[in-house]
């Protein structure tokens, strides 16, 4: 059983960004209800919610393959992806397409791309 923090049980407030952060994560019904009951959440609503992204009976197992996958991913477009969300956090869809068509314009003339690019023509396989 997964425990959210219980703050209103004790007449208490959201704190750390939970009440910025949550309802971006799940939605705003969501995180009133979660906040607002301050009861466990089990891994099965958690995931139901959008709070967590999967389960997993070995985490470390799969945490390590996550980030092996992300480790073999070109890096600056890695960085760049990063950026690029964050940013496109702050935005409505129009800023968001704008921050898109900006770094993909870099990206493809970068050589990460052009490398990439090179092994897949001749593969047909892009990693």
């Amino acid at each position: 059983m997964a425990l959210f923090p219980s703050f209103i049980r004790m007449g208490l407030l959201p704190d750390m960004g939970a009440s910025w952060l949550l309802p971006r994560l799940i939605g705003e019904g969501a995180a009133l209800e979660i906040l607002l009951a301050g009861r466990p959440i089990n891994a099965e609503r958690a995931l139901r919610t959008g709070l967590v992204h999967h389960l997993s009976d070995d985490p470390l197992a799969s945490a390590l393959d996550l980030a092996t996958t992300f480790a073999t991913r070109p890096p600056a477009a890695v960085v760049a992806t990063k950026r690029m969300l964050r940013r496109a956090a702050d935005g409505d869809l129009t800023h968001a397409l704008g921050l898109e068509a900006d770094a993909q314009a870099a990206a493809i003339h970068g050589s990460e791309f052009a490398d990439m690019f090179a092994t897949w023509r001749a593969t047909r396989i892009a990693d």
